[in-house]
């Protein structure tokens, strides 16, 4: 389902309501970019552990917000950690911690074990990358090579459009890392999975121990630049309040790509913004930002519903369910793999609503935990 002043895109999944929320939809004129929205669907991966497969099925609801995950087998598995679009869960003897997490509308599934051999062997990961119905699969093997480092082999995706990246070695002190990435584009949105290995090796007073980990992630939905022509006209926003109230917006492109006539019902807390990027505030947790970027006469169109209503994801009945520590460890990276699209737009935010970098720069800080955005643990701050 792929996003110029600083900005960040993507629905804002730190918390979504717990109301039934109708699917959005944007009507536009003939041959104009369609504008990515959040669907209803789910993603299922297998994982490779301990030599055994081990699925993983996630859940999201019409608004993005991930609201069941399912792990099988599922007998030897705690869920550890529940809030609104992030689980962990971990084994019996500890030896392998899962989390996965869904936030500013990209997902991320991390497999954490003792050693490269526990994660190693066949994967897959399954999805509906656009919300059009059709879901598409990639394959790929977690093996080791000579030295003991990563590697990932065996990369191929049942879209035949789908562009399998080079897979990219790496050593950064005592971790080895591989990884590759998958771009998707359906002519008027693209999307990036990225696939990453990786293991560490620290020794201590004459003790050795490694860390290895499997991390999957897809990244936001991103506009695709298309002719002023096509782009240009009335548009519509619709969708749902958290309440389940109604709700849209229309406005206006013009060639020169500036907003114009933004309209929104019910009437909203405020609209503000420039020629090229403007929000719509129906409440403080409810946003809709619109963003036109014109270059070399091509227009970049782009929505992205930034509402926190509060909804935590549950889990299969046969996974219990205990209080546990957090552990945001394993997901500050996530921002870091979400560089799909050689752009400089985008700055997300952790779990900690610490801002991140996953584009190299450009138009919207993350927050803080302590200002007006709210991340996985806090509300963030100032955005605007």
């Amino acid at each position: 389902m792929s996003t110029a002043v600083r900005r960040r895109w993507g629905v804002r999944l730190a918390g979504l309501a717990a109301v039934a929320v109708a699917p959005l939809l944007v009507t536009q004129p003939a041959g104009a970019t369609m504008v990515p929205q959040a669907t209803a669907g789910t993603t299922s991966l297998t994982l490779p552990l301990f030599g055994v497969p081990l699925t993983v099925d996630l859940t999201t609801d019409a608004a993005g917000s991930l609201t069941n995950v399912a792990v099988n087998p599922a007998d030897s598995f705690t869920a550890t950690d529940l809030r609104p679009n992030r689980v962990q869960f971990q084994n019996t003897d500890g030896t392998a911690v899962i989390v996965v997490r869904n936030h500013e509308g990209r997902q991320s599934v991390s497999l954490r074990a003792g050693s490269l051999a526990d994660i190693s062997g066949a994967g897959r990961w399954s999805g509906d990358v656009f919300g059009s119905g059709t879901p598409t699969t990639v394959d790929y093997v977690v093996g080791a090579d000579g030295d003991g480092a990563p590697t990932l082999t065996g990369v191929v995706s049942s879209d035949a459009t789908a562009q399998v990246g080079a897979v990219e070695n790496s050593q950064e002190d005592n971790e080895r890392e591989a990884k590759v990435q998958v771009a998707f584009t359906d002519g008027s949105q693209r999307r990036t999975l990225t696939i990453k290995a990786s293991v560490e090796t620290e020794t201590e007073d004459g003790v050795t121990t490694t860390k290895a980990s499997l991390k999957l992630v897809l990244g936001r939905v991103r506009g695709v630049a298309r002719p002023a022509a096509d782009v240009a006209g009335p548009h519509t926003w619709s969708g749902s309040l958290c309440n389940g109230t109604p709700a849209s917006i229309t406005y206006t492109i013009n060639l020169d790509g500036t907003i114009s006539a933004v309209t929104p019902s019910p009437a909203a807390e405020s609209v503000r913004g420039g020629e090229h990027n403007t929000e719509v505030r129906f409440s403080k947790w409810q946003r809709v930002r619109i963003h036109s970027d014109l270059e070399n006469g091509l227009i970049t169109l782009e929505v992205a519903e930034r509402f926190s209503c509060d909804v935590t994801p549950g889990t299969n009945t046969t996974v219990s369910t205990v209080p546990g520590r957090n552990d945001n460890s394993d997901d500050r990276g996530d921002n870091r793999d979400d560089r799909s699209d050689n752009g400089n737009d985008d700055h997300g935010s952790d779990d900690n609503g610490n801002d991140g970098n996953d584009d190299g720069g450009g138009d919207d800080h993350g927050g803080s935990s302590n200002g007006d955005n709210r991340g996985g643990n806090g509300r963030g701050g100032n955005d605007d």
